[in-house]
């Protein structure tokens, strides 16, 4: 089929599950239905045949009369309390004498405001009634002994045509796609046979099957019958919505289906599980076939308990499935609590647990960039592929397909990976299940492109398709079909390793809290030793100032020139070894004292810091802050001072042969934060350093004289605020610092800029 028939399909499929046919307007004539004002039991709503039941011209002479007087001794108390309180899905039916014959009248739902009231003539035979009725009855309690679900259903298709002497009874079940497969027939000879032919979606609407859920039993008793009419009064705003009636119309585009197959009457009992319409028992007749009240009730029953065996038997396979859901959640628990690893989903991987899971070909477990195959997969570049094109495509959660064919993903398919179950678990973690090609040949009954087509002297009419002629699909690139159990197995796996994962990061996070009290505690200890130590030596180093500083007074008296250029060295030594434990006072004070957090005006201090700094020993040096004019950062002001001071002094001692050092301060606006930006024209830094230099005495250039402690405070003081620092360089260009600041102060503000 072309893109435009297809179209056109959709389309009229559409049109065809928009009919409202719970409201059709009419009535079967074997039966009138009334519609019944709540509030005052007035007759608001006739069929046009209720002249035949009730006499009179016409059926608008009955609005507005009491429903009590027009059925007369047959009205009791308990039929007018019915009608004041009965809700939906429950029915008020009794057997009644009506002119001199026998009657079912029953009372049903409608809405809110109004009921139904319909009244159809009994079965006219007794004898043979009470046989139908022992015949299904003791058959629905013998249901239970086959075990075995084809046998099951090819009794039921026997039972109820012998039961209801229908000429064809089929047992229909619906497959996960919406379309339906005659599973089960029970035939008059001289029929052809339908067992093993499948049937469209759209031969049954979606409304349609919710309608077949809420009754279980519909009859159509003559479908070449035209329809009562329903009478309205004049001020009905709403139409008479008949699901709950057994009389209810059937639409025109249903009748019309029915001729196209040579049926006259039909009766349909529903195979519900878990509110979902599993299957149905078709029964079709040649001839009309008016089918007793007690024998639609008995089929009721009857299709409970048939809906009842085959949940029961769905219930097997659902057991069985928590049974291995429960053993694989104990399984990977008990793993993770005896140190098997901490990662379950690649212990997963390491055995066949996942494919025994789901019923797959192969499945593919990925994490962090790994790849794991178990089964029998395409090539592993093909593996790969398909994961990366899941990532891209940002498929659900749980995404399934049958057919990988189908280009969804854009994956050409393969013989051993028609289709996929894929599980994600995180953005770069998952499970993908593999499924190989199934060819398959479906007989269905009729082309099942063409469900319904537009009346050709009628475009506003749709007509359902006239042929039912054997047409023979053969299909390929398609696996077997991933069932609602396989999708509950992902399902669980992702919420047991939710489970896993959940109680290995509270585990954690305990020890990781734990880690960093005790190392914030020696990091508290570590900087008081550090600053007790730098004091302890620098009381020395400022004696053996004072010593070389009376040395060189005393060699400049003798004029002992060689004298003098030893002290000098000595001199030089000492105030090297002075500035290092300046600096690492700095440092330690860095991590230690209280925040004074201000406003602080960025252009006017980085200024400041230049001018103590690189600008005093380098006039040929310059700094740009013209990008931070009129910018303030809340932070303490002498640490970012600091900051500015370290950055600049790099600038400076790391500074090109060929160039006087430039430096650009500036900034960006990031979500809660402020990065500040100080860029140098200096020699950069290689790429492999540029976590290493923030280290404690680690420098980029050893050549260069310093202690390696500038950008560990650098660092330091970013954290203490916060946030962070980071390099970016590139060896002969220049060196970018970024120094992030929260847009909020720590501990409040405490004053201004000043």
């Amino acid at each position: 089929m072309n893109e435009a028939g297809a179209e056109l399909t959709r389309d009229l499929l559409a049109r065809c599950a928009e009919e409202p046919i719970h409201v059709p307007g009419g009535c079967q004539p074997h039966g009138v239905v009334l519609g019944v004002e709540r509030c005052d039991g007035r007759v608001c709503v006739a069929s046009a045949n209720a002249t035949r039941w009730f006499g009179g011209d016409a059926a608008e002479a009955m609005l507005g009369n009491p429903i009590a007087e027009l059925l007369g001794a047959v009205w009791d108390e308990r039929l007018a309390a019915a009608v004041r309180s009965i809700g939906p899905a429950v029915a008020e039916v009794r057997r009644v004498v009506w002119r001199g014959a026998d009657h079912i009248l029953g009372v049903r739902f409608a809405d809110p405001d109004r009921v139904l009231v319909d009244l159809e003539p009994c079965a006219a035979d007794g004898a043979q009634l009470a046989s139908r009725l022992t015949q299904l009855g003791r058959f629905a309690g013998q249901a239970g002994q086959l075990r075995d679900a084809p046998a099951l259903l090819a009794a039921v298709a026997d039972e109820v045509r012998a039961a209801t002497g229908f000429d064809r009874v089929m047992v229909y079940r619906f497959h996960d796609d919406g379309h339906g497969e005659v599973v089960a027939e029970a035939r008059a000879a001289e029929l052809e046979p339908f067992l093993g032919l499948h049937y469209p979606a759209g031969d049954i609407p979606e409304q349609a099957r919710r309608l077949y859920v809420q009754n279980l039993v519909r009859v159509i008793v003559d479908r070449a019958a035209a329809p009562a009419p329903l009478v309205h009064a004049p001020d009905a705003e709403l139409p008479l919505d008949l699901t709950s009636s057994d009389l209810r119309a059937v639409s025109p585009v249903h009748l019309r289906y029915l001729a196209n197959m040579g049926v006259r009457a039909s009766m349909s009992l529903s195979i519900v599980d878990d509110d979902r319409l599993w299957g149905l028992v078709a029964c079709h007749h040649r001839e009309p076939m008016p089918v007793d009240y007690h024998v639609r009730h008995v089929a009721a029953v009857f299709a409970r308990t048939i809906s009842a065996e085959v949940h029961l038997r769905e219930g097997h396979e659902r057991l069985a499935h928590a049974r291995r859901t429960h053993l694989f959640h104990h399984r990977v628990l008990q793993a993770v609590a005896d140190g098997a690893g901490t990662d379950p989903l690649r212990m997963l991987a390491a055995d066949d647990s996942l494919l025994e899971m789901v019923d797959a070909t192969a499945v593919i477990v990925h994490a962090g960039g790994e790849l794991w195959l178990r089964g029998d997969p395409p090539e592993r570049a093909w593996c790969e592929a398909l994961v990366a094109r899941l990532r891209e495509a940002e498929v659900p959660e749980l995404w399934v397909t049958d057919a990988l064919a189908d280009g969804a993903l854009g994956v050409a398919p393969d013989p051993r990976a028609a289709g996929v179950l894929a599980l994600r678990i995180a953005p770069d973690e998952g499970v993908v299940w593999l499924r190989g090609e199934v060819v398959r040949t479906l007989h269905w009954a009729g082309d099942p492109a063409n469900v319904v087509t537009v009346d050709p002297l009628d475009p506003s009419r749709l007509l359902p398709r006239s042929s039912f002629a054997l047409w023979v699909e053969t299909v390929r690139a398609r696996c077997a079909p991933w069932s609602a159990g396989d999708r509950a197995v992902a399902s669980d796996l992702r919420r047991i390793l939710g489970d896993v994962w959940t109680r290995s990061i509270r585990r954690r996070v305990a020890e990781l809290e734990r880690t960093s009290q005790a190392l914030a505690g020696r990091d508290r200890e570590m900087q008081e030793l550090l600053v007790a130590v730098t004091h302890d030596l620098k009381s020395p180093v400022v004696s053996l100032g004072f010593v070389a500083h009376a040395l060189r007074d005393a060699c400049a008296a003798r004029d002992e020139e060689a004298s003098l250029d030893a002290v000098g060295r000595v001199e030089r030594v000492v105030a090297a070894m002075s500035a290092n434990l300046d600096r690492l006072v700095d440092f330690g004070r860095a991590g230690r004292e209280e925040l004074r957090i201000v406003r602080v005006d960025v252009a006017a201090l980085a200024q400041e810091s230049w001018e103590r700094t690189a600008g005093s020993v380098d006039p040929g040096a310059q700094l740009d802050v013209d990008s931070v004019r009129g910018v303030t950062v809340v932070a303490d002001r002498v640490l970012l001072g600091q900051v500015f001071d370290n950055l600049f002094g790099n600038a400076h001692k790391y500074r090109r042969s060929t160039e006087p050092p430039r430096v650009v301060v500036d900034w960006r606006r990031q979500p809660g934060a402020v990065d500040l930006r100080v860029t140098d024209n200096g020699r950069g830094i290689p790429a492999e350093q540029h976590e290493r230099v923030f280290r404690l005495f680690q420098r980029a250039d050893r050549s260069v004289p310093g202690a390696g402690v500038g950008l560990a405070i650098v660092r330091r003081i970013a954290v203490r605020h916060g946030g962070a620092a980071w390099i970016e360089s590139e060896e002969g260009v220049g060196t970018t610092v970024w120094f992030r600041l929260p847009d909020a102060p720590i501990h409040g503000e405490t004053g201004e800029d000043g």
